[in-house]
């Protein structure tokens, strides 16, 4: 039996939330990590070397789990990850080589991920610098916005659509622009 999954290393190109999402709480993340993301953590900052140290640990404990995860790839605006294939005799060794290669996200990627995504946002100046282009290319795709629209007028004219997937030829072409602040709202240190 072979199942085939993506590696949920991080999805978090969307547009939904406002650019302006309240401030990161990087102090709450290093109160309820793992010892191995808080070695990275511990100064507050993610350097392009520890994310990918990060990444790495994630991906070798996922081939520890019994899983083949793929090589490492770029997943936009400095994000990186991987596939991940299980190939397991039954569905309930598939299911528990899946639960440990899970796992593995929270053990060694997780918050670090979310510290290295919060570096990367726009500032406001920055957004507002390539707001009239994302604009363009937003009518150039028949969503009808100004050249300084928000989120809440894109989202309105978002549910007036019947196939929201014409946003995507915006979204990868400026995935910067979409990237939202990580959530808080879940628990530290666990998949998510």
């Amino acid at each position: 039996m072979t199942i085939l999954f993506a590696s949920v290393v991080l999805g978090l190109v969307s547009c939904a939330a406002e650019p302006t999402a309240a401030p990161f709480d990087i102090a709450l993340v290093k109160e309820s990590t793992t010892p191995f993301q808080l070695t990275i953590l511990e100064d507050g900052v993610v350097t392009a070397a520890e994310y990918e140290s990060a990444v790495l640990a994630h991906r070798s404990c996922v081939e520890n789990a019994g899983a083949s995860p793929g090589e490492i790839e770029s997943l936009g605006h400095n994000q990186r990850g991987f596939q991940v294939e299980i190939i397991a005799d039954t569905e309930e060794e598939a299911a528990r080589i899946d639960s440990l290669a899970e796992a593995c996200h929270g053990e060694y990627l997780s918050d670090v991920a979310d510290v290295w995504v919060y570096q990367q946002l726009l500032s406001e100046k920055e957004l507002d610098a390539i707001r009239p282009d994302v604009a363009s290319c937003l009518r150039d795709v028949g969503i009808k916005v100004s050249d300084t629209f928000t989120m809440k007028e894109l989202y309105t004219q978002l549910e007036r659509l019947a196939n929201t997937s014409a946003l995507q030829p915006c979204m990868d072409r400026y995935p910067e622009f979409f990237v939202q602040s990580p959530r808080q709202d879940s628990t530290p240190g666990r998949a998510r």
